[in-house]
């Protein structure tokens, strides 16, 4: 006579998982990465106008001051927090707030100040970080309202495209300092 066992339920041990050779990066953490990098390069950009404008006027150059801490600033705090959609958000709206200023600044003259009116003209700096803010706006737009109506038609320029896009402005950025000039 064979006795039966009842059967037992036996787990076998998990194979252990093999270690990625790098961090591995979402299309969005990507996204937030390049638009911190491409806000550090305007921030860039404006601490050298900062040092031109304080020669000038006192209150243009701590508007370039403000605006630089709040560019660098802004970029650790994403870079920290990319979920923070107000920080996002904050960042999109200053950004045009600054594309704003500058616009009008060469279009028509800002209010106040010497030259007050005057226009001033375009440069190779400025210019640079006009698109690096534009972009930096679009960016958040497609991180923060993907499904809305502008970021639906701005998608493309997040994953891939964001990086090229990054490091060609941040070049850009770079470049525009060796070589560009402020002019009043």
């Amino acid at each position: 006579m064979v006795a039966v066992m009842p059967e037992e339920v036996v787990s076998l041990p998990q194979a252990p998982t093999l270690p990625q050779k790098g961090p591995v990066q979402s299309r969005s953490s990507q996204t937030v990465l390049i638009a911190c990098a491409i806000s550090v390069a305007a921030g860039v950009i404006h601490a050298v106008a900062m040092v031109d404008h304080f020669d000038h006027y006192w209150l243009f150059g701590l508007f370039f001051l403000v605006v630089t801490y709040f560019q660098v600033l802004w970029a650790i705090w994403v870079h920290r927090h990319p979920q923070d959609k107000r920080a996002l958000k904050a960042g999109a709206i200053g950004s045009l707030a600054i594309i704003a200023v500058w616009l009008t600044s060469r279009t028509v003259g800002v209010p106040v100040g010497p030259g007050a009116g005057d226009p001033e003209p375009f440069g190779a700096m400025d210019l640079v970080a006009a698109l690096d803010q534009l972009v930096l706006a679009a960016l958040i737009v497609v991180l923060v309202k993907p499904d809305g109506r502008f970021g639906r038609r701005v998608a493309w320029i997040a994953g891939a495209p964001a990086m090229r896009m990054g490091i060609m402005l941040c070049s850009a950025s770079v470049f525009s300092l060796l070589v560009g000039s402020h002019s009043h």
